[in-house]
């Protein structure tokens, strides 16, 4: 979340900005809620500062807050808001997890009464095939979208439909994205600080999500979007955010809720998205454990790995040659080998967990307590975090690199659960 400029337009009328003529100000006018700014967008809505207010209680005012907008029916909202209270309970101080502060419906007034002229929360309605007109708002519709779309512009309006229920969800403002940090030019200072202090954060995520894992909480969408890093006075606080897809196993949880949440394919390992092919196949009566029904399961996970998995893994140099350890006497010559997984691994992938589910093992290797597959998971995507924080920081650390090895094996078994990565050797003189 970029939360440290004012994106404002420089012309009252000027719909369309491209990243080069954007103007930026200095956040450090008061403007209450005259003016803001959207600071990210995802499949829950839009995320966006300052804050609108909820009626139920002042905020203290030594902190800065933001307000994320949810678009969910009032069910899986309340459900959302129990996990968020059990994560206020186990971390009350935001020091690793941040929930939330206050909640409530929005109100469309809440909308529509903030009145700058460039404030760019004026609302932009999703309504299928109408144009709507109103004075107060400016309107786009899907032309526009695909127009920005095509000119690679910034959308910076808040999408709203009138016909659906929102949620203001107020959380503290935690710092920006880590992904933002990746774009960082190597001069720049706060490149060098992350660069000098990455065991320090990997330790300090890996603490965060132990505290998740003892809870019997997964995350279920780490990715660097989902993790900010505020930094004070040279001082850095890396947190997780977004626990709108987690799993409280201290709740009902069944072998069909296997793959239900899903999060960003790219840091889904491919295990979980077997296990959920395995029992979707078998609800819908397909004979699984017949070579058709083996066949079927390996055409639609080999299909599914070369659309959604092996570009991006090619791209991020996930791969055989990365993951094979090298010992002490080897020297660095490994082939490089583009694949991070094959068809043959696939294969042996499926008849593990095939064997696992005849056994009626299934479900019970998913939740075990810290060494289950879905906390492996978060393992898996956090690693495959900080193999990108390492590359993109040129960082040069073999023990580093090791953990992060552990951290993405393909097989599940022989992927680390987060206690062993914190007993790493590579972390071990760092304290948080």
């Amino acid at each position: 979340m970029t939360q440290n400029t004012y994106k404002g337009s420089t012309k009252k009328n000027n719909k369309f900005k491209t990243k080069k003529n954007k103007k930026t100000t200095p956040r450090t006018k008061k403007r209450g809620l005259q003016g803001g700014f959207k600071l990210g967008e995802g499949g829950f809505g839009c995320v966006i500062v300052p804050h609108i207010p909820c009626s139920k209680k002042v905020l203290p005012k030594s902190k800065k807050y933001i307000s994320k907008i949810i678009q969910s029916n009032l069910k899986d909202y309340r459900e959302e808001v129990k996990l968020l209270n059990k994560i206020k309970e186990i971390d009350p101080n935001n020091k690793y997890l941040i929930s939330f502060e206050d909640t409530c419906v929005l109100n469309d007034n809440d909308v529509k009464n903030r009145k700058s002229d460039d404030d760019i929360l004026r609302v932009k309605y999703n309504t299928i095939g109408s144009k709507i007109s109103n004075e107060k708002f400016t309107i786009l519709d899907k032309e526009v979208d695909d127009k920005l779309k095509k000119e690679d512009i910034e959308d910076e309006y808040c999408k709203f439909d009138p016909r659906l229920k929102y949620f203001n969800q107020i959380q503290i403002e935690g710092g920006k994205e880590l992904n933002k940090y990746f774009k960082l030019p190597v001069a720049d200072l706060n490149y060098k600080l992350l660069k000098n202090n990455c065991r320090y954060i990997f330790k300090y995520l890996l603490t965060g999500l132990k505290l998740l894992h003892k809870n019997r909480i997964v995350h279920r969408d780490i990715k660097p979007q989902n993790i900010l890093i505020d930094i004070v006075n040279n001082k850095l606080y890396p947190r997780f955010i977004d626990f709108g897809l987690s799993t409280d196993f201290n709740e009902d949880y069944e072998i069909e809720d296997i793959g239900h949440r899903q999060g960003t394919a790219k840091y889904i390992p491919i295990d979980i998205f077997i296990a959920y092919k395995i029992i979707k196949l078998s609800y819908n009566k397909v004979n699984v454990f017949t070579p058709m029904g083996i066949n079927k399961l390996k055409t639609e996970i080999n299909k599914m790995y070369i659309s959604k998995y092996k570009d991006y893994y090619q791209k991020n140099k996930l791969n055989k040659s990365f993951l094979k350890f090298k010992s002490s006497t080897e020297k660095d010559t490994l082939v490089n080998t583009k694949e991070y997984i094959n068809t043959n691994d696939i294969h042996n992938l499926l008849i593990k967990l095939l064997i696992q589910y005849r056994k009626g093992k299934l479900l019970l290797n998913h939740k075990r307590h810290y060494d289950g597959y879905m906390y492996k998971a978060d393992v898996f995507a956090l690693g495959l975090t900080f193999k990108k924080f390492y590359d993109a920081l040129k960082i040069n650390d073999n023990k580093i690199e090791n953990l992060i090895k552990h951290m993405v094996q393909p097989n599940p078994d022989k992927r680390y659960n987060v206690n062993q990565c914190l007993k790493h050797i590579s972390l071990r003189a760092t304290n948080v």
